[in-house]
């Protein structure tokens, strides 16, 4: 359990009590500090490892009082503890594994976190590039775009005060029908029939 196993709740003794298996190690930072810095926990010694494990089955796992995932757990009980079994072998065909027996053996620890230093280095660079990049995209797009606004304006000739023109002409075509009812009316009442308002006036100038 200590190790990251899967927790069961059929291993507990007492199916109404939570159980909690903890472990005290003397640990030499290394690996397991690069494990504790990207989750956020502090290293010290002794290193203090905790699961617990309710009736339900769910269990909550620690490192140094602070709450972790079972895989976290996992990463640092591989290089807490080493348990040979008759499978041990297959460990060999694993690549990271091959890699940490070369490095040990070579005593390759300073170059190892030279490499390591300038590997983060790298990937930050390469994250900068390609957020510098889409911005020069983003850019690039908004270039053309204004570009082609410009020319259209450029092409359009327009005259100054002509923008108020074309709102009021606007305004005068949406009431256009308005205006033409008004005309009609105008007419009717001014000609009309014989009785409008120019044939009124005529007869009064008789």
């Amino acid at each position: 359990m200590l190790l990251g196993q899967r927790a069961d709740a059929a291993t507990l003794r007492s199916k109404e009590r939570s159980c909690i298996i903890e472990g005290e190690f003397q640990a030499n930072a290394g690996e397991i500090r690069q494990i504790l810095t990207a989750n956020d926990i502090e290293f010290s010694a002794p290193l203090i490892i905790r699961r617990t494990i309710a009736p339900n089955g769910k269990s909550r796992s620690f490192v140094n009082d602070a709450p972790v995932s079972a895989s976290v757990v996992k990463g640092i009980g591989e290089l807490l503890i080493d348990v040979h079994s008759q499978h041990q072998n297959l460990l060999l065909q694993n690549a990271a594994f091959q890699l940490k027996v070369v490095d040990s053996l070579a005593g390759n620890k300073t170059l190892l976190e030279e490499y390591r230093t300038l590997f983060a280095q790298m990937r930050q660079a390469r994250q900068t590039m390609e957020t510098l990049a889409e911005q020069a995209r983003l850019s690039k797009n908004d270039i053309d775009y204004y570009t082609h606004l410009f020319g259209e304006l450029n092409g359009a000739r327009l005259q100054e005060g002509e923008q108020e023109q074309l709102e009021q002409e606007q305004q005068q075509l949406l009431h256009a029908a308005d205006i033409q009812t008004a005309f009609g009316k105008a007419a009717a009442l001014l000609g009309g029939d014989g009785t409008g308002a120019l044939t009124a006036l005529k007869d009064a100038e008789t």
